[in-house]
């Protein structure tokens, strides 16, 4: 990666950078939980006891002359502080591997010559890192632990807790990094570490609180801020995500990885606005508002994108972001979507020559992006060719469902990249999705992207803050496609024979195209099971079920409806309500005498006080569909009228209150 990609933990370098840069560190390293430890530190005492020399953890390199010994010095223990010293001396700004092979051999002649040396284990671990020893390291830095006073041992197994994050052991140096937060809690180096293992295992909300923790006790801590800024973002927090990345330019201007992630903010924020400027159920007015915040987003991300690529040297990653920008700026004109292929096509290359087909390799986290965004340019340019090309791509974004999570976890990538990698590939399964259906009506195909996507969907957590609600959406959405895909290989209901267990069966699936299928299959017959079935429909949580019910309950002549009817009419379904009503009333024609007298049943007694009730409603509609059946069950209208002014109204409604009131007090008198 280049210089701007640099990490402040020696775990996220490149396995080469961390072999150069970690002699030039070793003192820093070392100095890891000086703050922490001194006041733990015995003075005077090192790690074979109270007459042995002090070892410094700012070791000094010797000069020409070897110091004489101090007296006190057992002869075994002077020959170990010599060797220790040598290489220590051997590593001083080496940035070669044979001097780190010779550095190793001193320690090991220091430990030779006093087994109880614990500066030498720790030295000769860190050796032995950079030669990939990985197993002997961490026994170097244990052992270490064990022999070193209490107040350096933080040193060792903070080296131990590094290696075994460095090297996947995730659970273990999770394990450790907990530990030394409990020894060390006013030293946030351990919570940083805890936030990247947190951040490697993909649950970011909990990342998050860690990075938190670390900000608490050091504000200026750029990494910690930098994560932190990603992960807002990722939750939708866009103005917590601005306010950290306008104290890292406080902190340093100069770093063009805040100048990145900066430009992908305001793209991520760029999309959701536009995502829900398209929503159905918003006024014009606040959905070009929308819109209009979008665009003008997308444009400073291009701004933002265009200085960086300006540089002499110039990152892989910000060219495809530079044309992503450049892209959602786009009026879907051909030439321009011609223009951004060539150039994706062009980076997809460098990629390709560069992984050079390893898998481990990091880099190989941006393919999924590349894919997906040819997919798109390809799909916009129109025609048969273009189209095959689009699915080929997005079939190759899509493929990276069992690779992504070894490359999340890989280090030398920023979250953000991790992010839109793992983004890229929902959208491809998305896209692959609508072809299926759109285009070839392969509805079983296409349920098992939509079961993949959803279980692909699982390996990041990342519900929190604002985008929680959205992602459930999501993921609910995802289901009901699952549950459209499986309804429609079904034949259609129409024509379809169904047993009757068959039907019941569709009347407790959670997707409502079953429900009414197995509803409407029903409703073919006339036995008193169907009317069973009917009626327990009339509390089905889809008012588009509930509408074929209230249709079947009229067919049917079901009265014992009357009761649920009159609930559904002074519900919150509009459309159900009025449909209620029109039933309502049919069913209640049949309470009448021929000479037009009401018969008072128990039917009546719910279903006319609903109606002259639904009479007040604000709806209309509603209003007319009252009057129209009252007036079809009791030949009046005592002057009511749905449009007139609402005082009028007011009075005719009293009307048929009173007139109501009159019956029900003569049934009471005559029994």
């Amino acid at each position: 990666m280049r210089n701007h990609r640099r990490s402040s933990h020696l775990c996220c370098l490149p396995g080469a950078a961390r072999r150069l840069l970690y002699p030039a560190v070793l003192t820093a390293l070392l100095c890891f939980f000086s703050s922490s430890c001194d006041q733990q530190r015995d003075s005077g005492t090192s790690a074979s006891g109270p007459s042995a020399r002090p070892v410094s953890p700012h070791p000094t390199v010797p000069s020409g002359e070897n110091p004489s010994p101090p007296p006190q010095c057992l002869p075994a223990r002077e020959k170990a502080v010599r060797a220790y010293e040598a290489g220590l001396y051997i590593l001083k700004d080496s940035t070669e591997l044979k001097n780190v092979k010779e550095a190793e051999k001193e320690f090991t002649l220091a430990i030779g010559h006093d087994e109880n040396f614990g500066p030498a284990y720790l030295y000769r671990g860190i050796c032995r890192r950079n030669l990939n020893k990985s197993e002997e390291a961490l026994k170097d830095f244990l052992k270490a632990a064990e022999l070193m006073p209490k107040g350096d041992k933080g040193n060792a197994l903070f080296q131990a807790a590094l290696l075994l994050m460095e090297t996947g052991r995730l659970a273990e140096a999770k394990a450790r990094f907990k530990t030394l937060a409990s020894f060390f809690p006013d030293n946030p180096k351990s919570y940083y570490c805890l936030g990247v293992i947190a951040e490697k295992q993909c649950d970011l909300p909990l990342a998050l609180r860690h990075f938190n923790t670390v900000l608490g006790k050091k504000p200026a801590h750029t990494e910690s801020l930098m994560q932190r800024a990603c992960l807002y973002a990722v939750f939708h927090e866009f103005d917590k995500s601005f306010d950290d990345l306008a104290r890292l330019n406080k902190l340093n201007n100069r770093d063009p990885r805040h100048k990145y992630l900066e430009g992908h903010v305001y793209r991520m924020r760029g999309r959701w606005r536009l995502d829900r400027a398209q929503g159905a159920d918003l006024e014009k007015a606040e959905s070009d508002r929308l819109a209009d915040g979008a665009f003008a987003d997308f444009e400073e991300a291009v701004r933002i994108f265009t200085e960086l690529i300006q540089g002499e040297s110039v990152a892989l990653e910000w060219g495809i972001a530079h044309t992503e920008a450049v892209a959602s700026l786009s009026n879907a004109h051909a030439q321009f979507y011609s223009e951004a292929a060539l150039k994706f096509e062009e980076i997809l290359n460098q990629v390709r020559t560069r992984v050079s087909g390893t898998k481990a390799q990091p880099l190989r986290i941006f393919l999924p992006r590349l894919h997906r965004d040819l997919a798109v340019v390809r799909q916009a340019s129109g025609g048969d060719d273009a189209r095959r090309d689009a699915v080929e791509h997005l079939e190759k974004a899509v493929s990276f469902t069992d690779d992504l999570p070894g490359l999340w976890a890989c280090d030398g990538i920023s979250l953000i990249d991790k992010w839109l990698a793992y983004r890229a590939v929902c959208d491809a399964m998305h896209g692959l999705v609508k072809i299926l259906v759109s285009s070839r009506r392969d509805y079983a195909e296409a349920q098992e992207y939509l079961e993949r996507l959803l279980t692909f969907q699982t390996m990041v957590k990342a519900d929190y803050g604002p985008a929680a609600a959205e992602r459930k959406r999501e993921r609910e959405h995802i289901r009901e496609a699952i549950y459209e895909c499986e309804f429609q290989k079904m034949a259609a209901p129409e024509s379809a024979e169904y047993t009757y267990e068959e039907c019941v069966a569709f009347l407790a699936h959670p997707y409502y195209k079953f429900r009414l299928a197995g509803l409407l299959c029903l409703g073919r017959g006339d036995d008193a099971k169907c009317k069973t079935h009917v009626l327990d429909a009339l509390d089905d949580p889809d008012e588009r079920v509930v509408g074929l019910a209230v249709s079947l309950t009229e067919e049917k002549r079901i009265k014992a409806a009357v009761p649920k009817l009159a609930a559904l009419i002074a519900g919150d379904k509009a459309q159900v309500a009025v449909a209620a009503v029109s039933c309502l009333g049919k069913l209640l024609m049949q309470s009448t005498t021929a000479g037009g007298d009401i018969i008072v049943s128990d039917e009546m007694r719910s279903g006319i006080p609903a109606l002259i009730k639904a009479l007040e409603s604000d709806s209309a509609f509603l209003r007319e569909a009252a009057i129209d059946a009252l007036s079809d069950v009791t030949g009046r209208t005592l002057m009511y009228h749905h449009d007139d002014p609402a005082e009028t109204r007011a009075g005719a409604a009293g009307r048929w209150k009173e007139w109501w009131g009159k019956i029900i007090d003569n049934c009471h008198s005559e029994s």
